[in-house]
């Protein structure tokens, strides 16, 4: 039963990503060290010692490790001589007395230096998972995927293996019930069952906050610990120890066949392992060749040219890549190439510049970011990482129907913008359980230039079929959105995009945000653009689509200074030594905003936390609302102008990654349009918003 314990553990298939990913080593040694604080509890003969030590090593390994306490305690009522219950409760308590006394101590530790006692992520990321953790456990499929653990992007749903795996659960499940009656020594494998689920049970609680696997297995690495207590608990209920003799003597075969289905099981799993980590080889195959063709674009750059990468994925076939910029800073070394302009040594980082993270990987990106590259050639090179090719390759934006004058930027703009924008025709196609509106444009002008479109404008009427004694008002439908000659998709980015839309039986108008998408961007001559929606049970009417550009509708906003734009900064921003200190940053932060083309009374200014990102929150880069979780938040009185980001830069603050943005707001305080394109900058915690009143137009009194 140990060998099939071990062999188990050894094959299960959802530790490809614990074993392949280097950020996931601290699974392995924290789950080394708890083992062997099991070890040294269970061998006694004053070795508690060494079993503390182990405990302290797997806590500082990865703080998951609070489990063991409850595990030793479950352990030593297993273990366990005494007579009754009470007795075994409380030698127990006296056994995992001395635990409690370290994790209270490594407690102290903890709060002393993140300042927390739970949790410890920050940023949009710490807050969605602190808000969305019972779904991730409940409904979003991930408990089956522990028990089903099968990457999607490597095994199709009709897969032969997964009809396997399901044989082989059923067949297990039949021996269960068998030996619950026919298993002589069933009382004795009880207190193991007991224990295996136990120690399951105990190591999954601490990951309530970041629970989730995905159906292409990416969270996987959570599950390494866990899956200990999960490969005895098969081994335990599922192997026959002494089965009583039927009357054709079949004791023996029945074990024997327990036996195989639990040597069955480790070959399925081991299969299947075997092709899980085949997206980790892709994954690093990718890495290897992005790292050779940025090496050698960097050496075909102009001097005083960067080379600016863009729409890297965070994931290849589930595996993952890079998903915030420091991740991607530590692929290049600190390697010296030649440059006439620069004044010192340059490496290799202060030549590549990723569009992508802002501060997360993001299926956004900053428009005006996106122009400012295309439109100076002399100061950034543009290479886009094509998912179907598998590597960078050069840029071509141009479009079968694009305008003259496209290609001057406007200086109090994202993008330029047609002259005026097609008209949209509207086709409606209806199936037995789905529809969809498919729109094209009209007139002389075929094909729609993404780079001239920011929003995709709607008049939207839902009804549901079969009304509720009690209607929920907040009831929503989805509505998706495609568009034909898109690049190829990518892991994690939505195929197809999507949006709530309320059902309430009113019209609605609908603002689609097309523009700030990188798939949008960089698609090439779209004459299609397809909604699909669900008729089950709700009426759809789709009418008056619209194609318009961010001019009325979205505020202008840019640093002053282009240095202080965090997301164009080079990854030698993110290179960090060991040696490094933390150096005050800039005391103030300035910034240019123009709202005037919108009809609103005033400007809203907000800073977002840090390492937050204001998409996070409603999938939206460009937001409708205003945003309760900012940091900083201000109201300005004129439509156009500067303002300026005060920091505290006295170095007693490390520096982080914040995200600014406006919106003008009407008399009511409400959001006129949308909130400009999210700004990010990197500095000292912002502690003031001030406006700049030499720089500043007032607002006209009456606005008609």
């Amino acid at each position: 039963m140990a060998a099939c314990a071990a062999a188990l553990f050894a094959v299960f298939p959802t530790q490809s990503e614990a074993v392949a990913w280097i950020l996931a080593r601290a699974d392995l040694v924290s789950t080394f060290f708890l083992l062997l604080s099991l070890y040294f509890f269970v061998a006694k003969h004053d070795k508690t010692i060494l079993s503390l030590a182990a405990f302290l090593a797997c806590l500082l390994s990865k703080e998951t490790a609070i489990s063991l306490p409850l595990i030793i305690f479950a352990l030593s009522i297993t273990l366990s001589q005494a007579q009754t219950a009470k007795q075994k409760i409380v030698q127990a308590s006296k056994e995992t007395a001395p635990y409690l006394v370290v994790f209270a101590f490594y407690l102290a530790w903890r709060y002393l230096a993140i300042g927390k006692l739970v949790g410890g992520y920050v940023g949009s990321i710490g807050e969605r998972l602190y808000e969305n953790f019972f779904a991730r456990w409940v409904s979003s499929g991930s408990l089956w995927q522990l028990l089903h653990p099968f990457n999607q992007a490597v095994f199709a749903e009709n897969h032969v293996l997964r009809l396997i795996l399901r044989l082989l659960y059923a067949l297990a499940g039949v021996l269960v019930i068998i030996g619950t009656t026919i298993d002589q020594k069933l009382p004795s494998k009880q207190k193991p069952i007991y224990f295996a689920l136990a120690f399951l049970l105990a190591t999954m609680l601490p990951n309530f906050q970041v629970w989730g696997l995905s159906s292409s297995m990416s969270g996987s690495r959570i599950a390494y610990l866990p899956s200990v207590g999960l490969a005895l608990l098969i081994v335990f209920s599922v192997y026959l120890l002494s089965p009583k003799l039927l009357p054709l003597k079949s004791g023996p075969l029945l074990k024997t066949t327990s036996q195989l289905a639990l040597a069955a099981l480790m070959l399925t799993f081991a299969c299947i392992t075997n092709g899980n980590n085949v997206a980790w080889l892709n994954s690093a195959k990718m890495i290897r060749e992005l790292k050779s063709s940025v090496e050698r674009e960097v050496a075909r750059l102009a001097d005083g040219q960067k080379l600016v990468v863009f729409n890297l994925p965070s994931r290849v076939d589930g595996a993952f890549t890079f998903t915030m910029r420091s991740m991607l800073a530590g692929l290049f070394t600190a390697q010296p190439i030649t440059d006439s302009t620069a004044d010192s040594i340059v490496e290799i980082s202060d030549r590549v510049v990723p569009l992508d993270y802002h501060p997360n990987w993001s299926i956004f990106v900053n428009r005006h970011d996106f122009a400012s590259v295309i439109t100076q050639p002399q100061l950034y090179k543009l290479a886009v990482y094509d998912a179907a090719l598998g590597k960078l390759v050069p840029t071509d934006l141009s479009q079968k129907d694009e305008p003259a004058h496209l290609s001057a930027l406007s200086t109090n703009s994202t993008l330029p913008a047609y002259p005026t924008l097609p008209a949209l025709s509207l086709t409606l196609g209806q199936g037995p359980k789905s529809s969809s509106y498919y729109l094209k444009p009209e007139g002389s002008v075929k094909s729609i230039n993404p780079l001239a479109v920011d929003f995709l404008e709607i008049v939207v009427k839902v009804t549901k079929k079969y009304p509720q004694k009690f209607p929920r008002p907040d009831d929503k439908a989805s509505l998706f959105i495609i568009w034909n000659n898109r690049p190829a998709d990518q892991e994690d980015q939505t195929e197809p995009h999507w949006m709530a839309v309320p059902a309430d039986g009113q019209e609605h108008k609908i603002l689609i945000e097309l523009g700030p998408q990188k798939r949008w961007l960089l698609s090439k001559n779209v004459d299609m653009i397809r909604l699909d929606v669900a008729t089950e049970d709700y009426d759809w009417q789709i009418s008056k689509p619209k194609l318009l550009d961010a001019n009325a509708l979205t505020p202008f906003l840019a640093t002053a200074n282009s240095d202080d734009n965090y997301a164009l900064a080079p990854l030698s921003a993110d290179r960090k030594t060991k040696s490094e200190k933390s150096e005050p940053s800039q005391s103030a932060i300035t910034f240019n905003y123009d709202a005037s083309k919108s009809r609103g009374h005033a400007v809203i200014v907000e800073v977002s936390k840090p390492y937050a990102s204001f998409e996070h929150y409603d999938n939206l880069m460009r937001e409708r609302t205003l945003n309760k979780r900012a940091l900083l938040r201000a109201k300005l009185n004129n439509l156009k102008g500067n303002f300026t980001i005060d920091t505290k830069s006295d170095g007693a603050h490390d520096q982080a990654v914040y995200q600014v943005h406006v919106a003008a707001l009407d008399e009511a305080g409400q959001v006129v349009g949308t909130f400009s394109d999210s700004v990010t900058i990197k500095s000292a915690l912002p502690s003031a918003i001030t406006t700049v009143p030499a720089e500043t137009t007032a607002v006209p009194k009456d606005i008609k």
